[in-house]
């Protein structure tokens, strides 16, 4: 569903230069606050602990995201990671990048690891993605069963989250060519959302500048 929810047809000349406008629009807006929080993290909610991030702090995010294994081609690179301040900068970084960054939700610790990770690869299998970032041990578990990268990502309390996924998992190989994620998106999108599929099926909309 997710897959049919993101095959449209291919941009036109008008949709490949508001594209190149809203990615301006956003590195002129940042370099506008270099000074200016602009981004506020907690840690958990109700947490002491805030990270602040301003105008140039977020400029610097694409530094970030550049650092991950991601190819020049790929378009749509998703991210798997708990709440953290890597996952709001590599969103943005990707985005400075050209990238169109995808979050998909985090499970909750009364998920089972194994079952999750099984319905996860199921979930994988259907998205024309180019890449997946998310925690080292779930991307060393997942590979195999993915047909496209995933690269792990080292948070500073990485070990926490992925106790879950400690236990013994193995994905059945999956062998397939890179699903060409570009002829199914339109190049004035700048971020997927996908919802946490608490009331049934995942679902997935696109955003584009007016929603940044």
């Amino acid at each position: 569903m997710l897959a049919e929810q993101l095959h449209v047809p291919l941009p036109d000349a008008g949709q490949l230069r508001e594209r190149r406008h809203l990615n301006m629009t956003l590195i002129e807006s940042l370099q506008q606050a270099p000074n200016r929080v602009l981004l506020r993290v907690a840690d958990s909610p109700g947490a002491r602990v805030v990270h602040e991030f301003t105008g140039k702090h977020l400029l610097d995010s694409e530094k970030i995201a550049r650092l991950q294994p991601t190819s020049d081609d790929s378009r749509i690179v998703l991210l798997l990671l708990p709440h953290s301040p890597e996952l709001f900068l590599l969103q943005i970084g990707l985005t400075l990048c050209g990238k169109v960054p995808a979050v998909l939700p985090w499970p909750t610790t009364r998920v089972d690891g194994q079952k999750y990770q099984r319905n996860l690869l199921h979930q994988l299998g259907q998205l024309p993605a180019d890449h997946l970032i998310t925690l080292p041990r779930l991307a060393e578990n997942l590979q195999p069963g993915v047909g496209f990268p995933v690269s792990g990502c080292q948070l500073a309390d990485s070990s926490r989250f992925e106790t879950m996924f400690m236990k013994r998992f193995t994905a059945e190989a999956r062998h397939r060519p890179l699903t060409g994620s570009k002829q199914h998106l339109p190049e004035d999108a700048l971020f997927l959302q996908f919802s946490g599929g608490t009331t049934g099926n995942t679902e997935m909309r696109r955003g584009h500048g007016r929603d940044a």
